[in-house]
């Protein structure tokens, strides 16, 4: 398979923290529901999860972000995973949950259908992505069964663009 080519290594912080019985190295990886795909992030790039709860409008934000959530007192983003795929804003239901993750310029969250599992998957079975279209956060991809399981990078959600214009929104809803 992919010998270990997959997880862009600028990107994902915690690659292979822990080894099988075989010597394997193994990347922990916590399994995601967004728009009825299957995602997985890195363990270590995930501070908390929480239940989804009602969020503040960010006027003049990137379309992936859905609204800002008050955490302990930290305005933190959220991001709309299913909106680049789906083209539309995802439902936020009681039953959804927010995985709250550790971007490159502070912490952000993702709004997920659910959180299904935590899992070790062997690195040299993840494959790179290539290019996967309207995906430019996936930084791997291994096969699970009859399933494909999108492994996302937290640091890559936005373009360069996006960044500014978030960091911007945020700046004038400080004031």
């Amino acid at each position: 398979m992919g010998g270990g080519r997959g997880l862009r290594e600028e990107g994902n912080r915690a690659l292979a923290t822990k080894t099988d019985e075989n010597g394997s190295a193994l990347v922990r990886v916590l399994l995601l529901r967004v728009a009825g795909r299957r995602w997985g992030i890195v363990a270590d790039e995930v501070s908390e999860i929480l239940r989804a709860a009602w969020l503040r409008p960010l006027p003049g934000s990137p379309d992936i972000v859905e609204g800002v959530l008050d955490v302990r007192g930290e305005v933190i983003p959220v991001f709309d995973l299913a909106r680049p795929f789906e083209g539309q804003r995802s439902e936020l239901s009681p039953a959804h949950h927010f995985v709250v993750v550790r971007g490159d310029r502070g912490p952000c969250i993702l709004h997920v259908e659910r959180v299904e599992d935590l899992v070790d998957l062997e690195r040299e079975r993840i494959e790179d992505p290539g290019a996967v279209p309207r995906a430019p956060s996936v930084s791997g991809w291994v096969r699970t069964g009859d399933d494909l399981l999108l492994i996302t990078d937290s640091a890559r959600f936005l373009s360069d663009l996006e960044r500014d214009q978030l960091d911007r929104a945020l700046q004038e809803a400080g004031r």
